[in-house]
């Protein structure tokens, strides 16, 4: 499991924006809210910007869109069911729960690896 943390302002703070998950290895990630931050919603719906792989449409996921609660915490199941090996997916923190279209405070990325 990878664990990418949000502050409280809905910046990923990792020193490494980008988190690498082994499809072969079905690692999932898991969203974490510090400093009491939150409620964001991750949504996989951004396909533009630089990468050192080619960019690829959706979720490497099960699903597209993940609720982390106010100071809490969410999931990915499965490992990147559907991602393709030497791709990257870009997704987005918005504001609110449950909230696909709030206002976006950062766009970091995950990269599939085999």
């Amino acid at each position: 499991m990878k664990t990418v943390l949000i502050d409280a302002n809905g910046k990923v703070v990792n020193e490494d924006r980008v988190v690498k998950v082994s499809k072969n290895g079905t690692e999932d990630v898991r969203w974490v809210a510090i400093e009491n931050g939150g409620p964001w919603t991750i949504t996989f719906d951004k396909v533009t910007g630089p990468s050192t792989y080619p960019l690829a449409a959706g979720s490497p996921f099960t699903k597209t869109t993940y609720s982390v609660t106010r100071g809490g915490k969410e999931s990915s199941t499965g490992g990147p069911v559907g991602g393709l090996v030497g791709w990257t997916y870009r997704y987005q923190v918005r504001k609110g729960l449950n909230n696909p279209t709030g206002t976006i405070v950062d766009d970091p990325d995950v990269d599939v690896e085999t």
